[in-house]
């Protein structure tokens, strides 16, 4: 299962979690985010996983797609997560993209992947936060449904709910912030080895089901 964490800001918390074996890293652009650093930063952060095979990923709202790859290129990243269909079209010539999607309800969640899209991402809809709220859709919807490949999961994912997912809904991926943290930008090593754990051993169960 391709697992991506999101939201570093500090050096340490993302070499902990590279050893623990995750696919994704994710850094924030979005200013009103409490997780939110600078491409400077990033870059710092970025050559600490730089040649391991992590998919080193920024995330932008509201930014131009020019603006989105001299971030990219600055920082030294592999991928750019969005919320907007148009701007993912002008970015997939570029660059690998995570098209997000915020989910209410069961007619927000697509069944096709757009054209050139690399991944989705289903996340939680909200009106005050385009992300990290700690806070799941309503997972069951996904059941019966047909989902894109590579879809990758958002929203309310920790140690506790990780489980309860995969009983109803084996993803692609999954992706995570606030579920393994202590509070915003600073990752709990106890959370992070834990939801390691439980995923390979949930998923192992699962698949082999």
């Amino acid at each position: 299962m391709f697992v991506k964490f999101c939201g570093f800001t500090r050096q340490h918390d993302l070499e902990y979690a590279a050893n623990l074996g995750i696919q994704g890293a994710g850094f924030i652009f979005y200013p009103k985010s409490k997780r939110c650093i600078t491409p400077e930063k990033a870059a710092d952060l970025a050559r600490v996983v730089q040649g391991t095979g992590i998919m080193k990923t920024g995330v932008f709202v509201d930014t131009k797609p020019d603006d989105i790859l001299r971030v990219m290129e600055k920082a030294q990243l592999d991928c750019a997560q969005v919320y907007n269909e148009e701007v993912a079209s002008l970015l997939t010539p570029r660059c690998t993209v995570i098209l997000a999607h915020r989910i209410r309800l069961k007619s927000d969640i697509p069944h096709h992947m757009p054209e050139g899209i690399h991944y989705l991402l289903f996340d939680t809809w909200s009106n005050t936060s385009m992300g990290g709220t700690g806070t799941a859709f309503d997972w069951t919807m996904l059941k019966g449904q047909t989902i894109p490949p590579r879809t990758i999961i958002a929203g309310g994912i920790h140690p506790e709910s990780i489980g309860p997912l995969l009983e109803k809904f084996v993803p692609y991926g999954i992706d995570m912030s606030s579920g393994i943290e202590e509070q915003p930008g600073i990752k709990s090593k106890k959370k992070m080895k834990r939801l390691m754990t439980i995923v390979k051993e949930a998923t192992n169960v699962y698949h082999a089901g």
